[in-house]
């Protein structure tokens, strides 16, 4: 029973920081759906978009910040490959892994788009 205990904890731990960091990924993800990406010129959502020199400003600070989670997400999923693979590990199963990832950010980046 002792020889497990350590194996085992070590496991734990090892999963819940990958699920942190997957909860992290989420939080970045959220982020983006604050601020529109593009604004409408009238308050109505049939209004056009307007396309002056504020969508360029926020359109450039909205890709800058987008650059920095595209970077800490990669830096999470990194981690996350260290913690939940090992020698024997298989590529299928990483690869599951990262479509479920995939899936979390395209999610993400359609509520974005949805939201201007």
């Amino acid at each position: 029973m002792t020889k497990l205990q350590k194996p085992v904890h070590t496991l734990k731990e090892k999963v819940d920081k990958a699920q942190k960091n997957v909860e992290t990924i989420r939080k970045l993800m959220k982020t983006w759906r604050i601020a529109p990406l593009f604004a409408r010129k009238g308050k109505n959502r049939v209004a056009l978009l307007d396309v002056g020199e504020t969508v360029t400003i926020r359109k450039e600070k909205s890709y800058v910040e987008m650059k920095k989670a595209s970077a800490k997400i990669k830096t999470l999923v990194a981690e996350n490959k260290e913690l939940l693979t090992d020698k024997h590990s298989s590529d299928v199963a990483w690869n599951k892994y990262l479509e479920y990832i995939d899936e979390i950010v395209l999610n993400g980046l359609i509520r974005t788009v949805a939201v201007s």
